[in-house]
């Protein structure tokens, strides 16, 4: 399709999770003809935002910041960013841009408003008091977040039915996509290791089950005393579930597990692998380094939650397991350790799946077939009645 004259702006949390996941959808928009924006937060990666033909413009926003007085600033600058932008396409990313995106909109007035669902997030699981406010709060913005022009994406049903049971979305304002995609020419499968090694690579926040990952680690050393578990990300996240430097610097000194760092050269990594581990409860869509090891060969031992079964076919291609359980995630790693064969098995089972199903073209398409049909019978609905 052609964007000729039209001008798409991201909105996202912070500047290295557009780098990650949505670089390669900003790209088919300027082949498209689009001028592309990027509002998030400032790591120090703009710089590289802007090396791909992006305009960066930072805004002061806090992934978990409660603050009311700090919050209502961040959303009267984020609506003056809006108002002297002007995009035709808004292009909301998780969460919180998500609803304050979608506010703030009222007064840009895009011609398109697109919200993207990464995961439901844990606010949908909170009961009682908190539970009520976001039900509340779920009410006054129906009005808002199911009217025309204002479509959504989503990576697995389950985060589809929440959001339509609370009246959110509507049938025909709804795209699924495989999660973000993966370059398939990256990602490429590598030989095996010769020492049997299991990769966790997140953020290392308690949900996503790095606790589980060493418990299950100390657990198979017993049987593969030799075996290695390599740990990548960064300790200390604005997540208030993040497991600390203390805790990272003491499971290492114990000599259960590696940390590789924050790594740059992921099919490196996981070409390093027996097996990815990522036994999450976290809420989230479909887990893009679980797509990732796919496109390399490897087998993936996932928590069993929404997003990662679209992720996995167990037993072809991972196993899926209780992700507080360390012992069913030990037994899954034995399982392959013993069986060289299995993992050879799962690793060709892998690529397949994520040649059939994983490439980030497939979800550039999509994302711009839905600016096409959005485009189409969008005449600036925007405004309240």
């Amino acid at each position: 399709m052609s964007l000729a004259g039209k001008h798409v702006l991201f909105f996202a949390n912070v500047d290295w999770s557009f780098l990650s996941h949505r670089k390669e959808i900003a790209a088919g928009c300027i082949e498209a003809g689009a001028e592309v924006t990027l509002m998030a937060g400032d790591t120090g990666r703009l710089h590289e935002i802007e090396a791909l033909g992006v305009r960066a413009v930072p805004v002061d926003l806090s992934r978990t910041g409660t603050d009311a007085k700090k919050e209502l600033r961040t959303v009267s600058g984020i609506a003056s960013s809006l108002r002297s932008l002007r995009p035709d396409i808004q292009h909301n990313v998780s969460i919180k841009p998500v609803l304050y995106g979608t506010i703030c909109a009222q007064q840009a007035r895009p011609e398109l408003l697109v919200n993207a669902v990464s995961g439901a997030g844990s606010i949908f699981d909170r009961q009682g008091a908190i539970g009520l406010a976001r039900d509340l709060g779920c009410l006054g913005l129906t009005p808002l977040m199911n009217r025309k022009g204002v479509y959504w994406v989503f990576q697995n049903e389950d985060d589809i039915a929440v959001y339509r049971k609370r009246h959110l979305v509507r049938g025909d304002q709804l795209t699924l996509t495989m999660g973000s995609g993966v370059d398939l020419n990256r990602f490429q499968p590598r030989p095996l290791p010769d020492t049997p090694t299991a990769v966790f690579a997140s953020r290392l926040i308690w949900s996503k089950g790095v606790g589980t990952f060493v418990e299950a680690a100390e657990l198979v050393r017993q049987e593969f005393p030799r075996a290695r578990f390599i740990l990548a990300g960064d300790p200390v996240d604005a997540n208030s579930g993040s497991i600390g430097r203390q805790q990272l610097d003491d499971w290492v000194d114990s000599g259960v597990v590696e940390w590789a760092g924050v790594v740059d050269d992921m099919p490196a990594l996981l070409g390093s692998a027996t097996a990815l581990v990522l036994p999450s409860w976290y809420r989230e869509g479909v887990p893009k380094v679980m797509l990732e090891a796919a496109a390399c060969g490897r087998p993936t031992i996932g928590g069993d939650i929404p997003g990662a079964r679209r992720a996995i076919d167990d037993p072809t291609t991972g196993f899926l397991v209780n992700p507080r359980s360390a012992r069913e995630v030990a037994d899954a790693l034995i399982k392959l350790f013993e069986s060289p064969s299995l993992v050879e098995q799962m690793s060709t089972a892998a690529r397949v799946k994520a040649e059939a199903s994983f490439g980030v073209d497939a979800v550039v398409k999509s994302t711009l077939d839905l600016y096409s049909r959005g485009l189409t019978s969008s005449t600036r609905h925007l405004a309240l009645a």
